[in-house]
């Protein structure tokens, strides 16, 4: 009877004293239904801001988009706009007005209601003030409140992707009852709240235990973004557990994960694009298209993917596999260093490739490859202060290493005004066509089509897509699947 009488009070002890002191006790955990746990993760970048509106920093929007500042439709781990504040849509048939549903008992942080008034307030804001994510409501013609939980939104122009691009920072709501006053950030309707901004160096979000929604109790109870400047630290604190992931990893240090217990990978889609820009326009070499044929047939994309490792995929086409459109097309042109080679031996000049320094290794890689076909290329490597007025603004280059990191873009991609400088009036007929699809289907037809076009005309040569890897300790799951440079999902991180 003592025996006993000692364990029942010992196991009562010990409850008291984890409530107390441990919020991360299982049996604690249990019965107030919340964890503890605090989480680190090592991050590329933290923002110099919380500046939602003007900051254009990826950061800002990765780690407050969606975390803290809901947004109208949600976005999945396939990259289609779902349910996110409204829970349902529907679209007229010509593609012109969405009606949008909100979820019920939303509320801010602060406990103020979340209703359409908030978001009809919100959408004008964002239009009146060019906020950033103002250019996905370039077409906007009205926004208006049925009832409290319905918002309308009428089109100048169709625009298929109008729910997907309010999953990003054009669809962010705001309390219009509590605008702040600039100088703190203002309450969000998301599962975390900010705690704390050391800029540049680390963010903290911290759980927001009045949210509207259920399942975020779960939810650590504070996540710390810390930025690492050397990604083979960051690995290396994941490893001895200074840290408990980093969101990505290094791809060059990815390999010393390979066998160590304690660590797990979660390789997340992207529709990061990595392409060589030939300049097509003007009185170029490449204005010409059997010339950038020839050179797209110098560059064995297969290798390079291969040298690229586990962060990088197939891609065959200006449409990343999670975009509508997106097809397993046949290229039109395929590797074949002889073709190319007696192409270029009838026309031999000299020929300048110019690069960032971040994109050194990859652009070594293609001045080898077509060297090795017998082109006489020089590679010239810039900052990207000088990069960005010879390349972006004077066109003074051959060819290029070019990053499309948006997702929905091949209307950008093709655009005459870009990078490339690639003309074309099929692609012109081609891109009005797709401006004017009224519907989903319309789209993602339009899209190949142009798609299709442009591996014709080879303004690029398409090297691979992005498969960042985050790397996490096995105590923390609920790792992003998807990688953006607008949003990134924390809603799912949970330590066991």
């Amino acid at each position: 009877m003592f025996t006993a009488c000692l364990i029942v009070f010992g196991f009562a002890a010990w409850l008291v004293w984890g409530m107390t002191v441990s919020h991360n006790n299982p049996v604690v955990r249990r019965l107030s239904g919340a964890t503890g746990a605090s989480v680190t993760i090592a991050v590329d970048a933290v923002p110099s801001s919380l500046d939602v509106h003007t900051d254009s920093e990826d950061a800002v929007a990765q780690y407050l988009v969606g975390n803290v500042y809901e947004t109208i439709c949600g976005r999945n781990a396939s990259n289609n706009a779902v349910a996110g504040l409204a829970t349902s849509w529907e679209t007229s048939e010509d593609g012109l007005t969405y009606t949008f549903h909100l979820a019920d008992g939303i509320r801010f942080s602060n406990g103020h209601t979340l209703d359409a008034s908030d978001v009809v307030w919100s959408l004008q804001q964002t239009v009146q003030n060019a906020y950033l994510g103002s250019d996905a409501l370039a077409g906007l013609a009205s926004v208006t409140q049925t009832d409290a939980s319905t918002v309308t939104i009428t089109l100048s122009t169709p625009d298929p992707t109008l729910p997907w691009r309010l999953s990003g920072r054009a669809g962010i709501v705001w309390d219009e009852e509590d605008q702040g006053d600039g100088t703190t950030p203002v309450a969000g309707s998301g599962p975390y709240v900010i705690g704390a901004l050391d800029a540049g160096q680390t963010l903290t979000l911290e759980r927001n235990d009045a949210y509207w929604a259920s399942g975020h109790t779960e939810n650590p109870r504070t996540v710390t973004l810390r930025a690492y400047a050397d990604g083979q630290s960051a690995v290396e604190d994941v490893k001895n557990g200074t840290v408990d992931a980093v969101l990505p990893a290094d791809s060059d240090a990815l390999a010393s994960l390979d066998g160590v217990e304690g660590v797990s990978e979660t390789t997340m889609g992207s529709t990061m694009k990595t392409a060589i820009a030939f300049h097509s326009g003007g009185q170029t070499y490449f204005a010409d298209v059997a010339s950038r044929q020839a050179a797209r047939k110098a560059i064995d994309t297969a290798g390079i993917v291969s040298w690229c490792g586990a962060t990088c995929g197939t891609l065959s086409e200006a449409v990343a596999p999670l975009d509508p459109g997106a097809g397993d097309i046949s290229p039109a042109v395929s590797y074949d260093p002889q073709s190319s080679r007696a192409f270029f031996s009838s026309l031999a000049m000299n020929l300048s490739f110019v690069y960032r320094e971040s994109d050194a290794a990859v652009a070594q890689q293609a001045i080898a490859q077509l060297s090795a076909a017998g082109w006489w290329v020089f590679g010239t490597q810039l900052d990207d202060a000088s990069y960005e007025r010879q390349v972006t603004q004077e066109h003074d280059y051959d060819m290029t290493i070019v990053h499309f990191d948006d997702s929905r873009d091949i209307s950008r991609i093709s655009d005459p005004n870009g990078v490339a400088q690639y003309t074309s009036s099929e692609a012109d007929e081609l891109r009005a066509r797709l401006a004017a699809a009224t519907n989903g289907t319309d789209y993602a037809n339009d899209v190949a089509a142009l798609a299709d076009r442009l591996d014709t005309d080879s303004p690029y040569v398409w090297l691979y897509v992005s498969t960042p890897v985050a790397a996490s300790r096995s105590t923390l799951t609920g790792m992003p699947a998807l990688y953006s440079s607008d949003r990134l999902d924390l809603t799912a991180l949970h330590v066991n």
